[in-house]
């Protein structure tokens, strides 16, 4: 199931999720706005939970992540 290797969510201004990178490969986590920009890119080398603060302001923003053999992309709200 693909609901199991890759989930993102926010809470006060931080990015949480976790990726299953055992099963995805290693790969780029980026944030885009609803225009296309990339805003923020991380590299994400082994699974687990992660957080981080992309100090973007307040709105609606796609979360990707791409590795060698798996793509996937979730909407998100940041709220600060």
């Amino acid at each position: 199931s693909n609901n199991n290797l890759f989930s993102v969510y926010s809470s006060h201004a931080m990015v949480k999720g976790y990726i299953n990178t055992e099963k995805t490969g290693s790969g780029l986590l980026s944030i885009y706005n609803l225009g296309g920009q990339a805003l923020f890119v991380k590299k994400i080398l082994k699974s687990g939970y992660f957080e981080f603060n992309p100090g973007i302001k307040n709105g609606i923003y796609i979360v990707n992540f791409v590795s060698k053999t798996y793509q996937d992309s979730k909407k998100i709200f940041i709220l600060n």
